[in-house]
């Protein structure tokens, strides 16, 4: 009997990789039934799954983003007062103001008269 034949018959004890022979020994589950497939092809397996997975994760932060972009566009261009309202308040001070009490008292004098 070839590798082969041997490889696809899923009571053989060798891994069960889909696309080459492999001559490993399956790996044992913790229950003892037998994985598919052998320790380093499991281990591949499932990094390559981990990063599918990352990737879908990515592409649909991206795509909710696109969605929120457009919402919050689509916001803006309705009430663009409130988007001005809102840049003014969301902007960082460029510089601090380091005026003295007597200063603040002239601004506010000035903003009485």
């Amino acid at each position: 009997m070839s590798q082969d034949t041997e490889n696809s018959d899923s009571n053989s004890p060798l891994c069960l990789y889909p696309s080459k022979p492999c001559s490993n020994p399956r790996a044992v589950k913790t229950s003892g039934e037998l994985h598919n497939l052998c320790e380093q092809h499991r281990r591949r397996a499932n990094v390559n799954q981990q990063k599918l997975k990352f990737r879908q994760r990515l592409q649909r932060l991206r795509e909710m983003q696109e969605l929120l972009d457009a919402e919050a566009k689509s916001l803006a261009e309705q009430q663009p007062e409130m988007t001005a309202v809102m840049k003014v308040a969301a902007a960082p001070d460029e510089q601090e103001a380091d005026l003295t009490d007597a200063e603040i008292a002239m601004l506010l004098q000035m903003l009485d008269d």
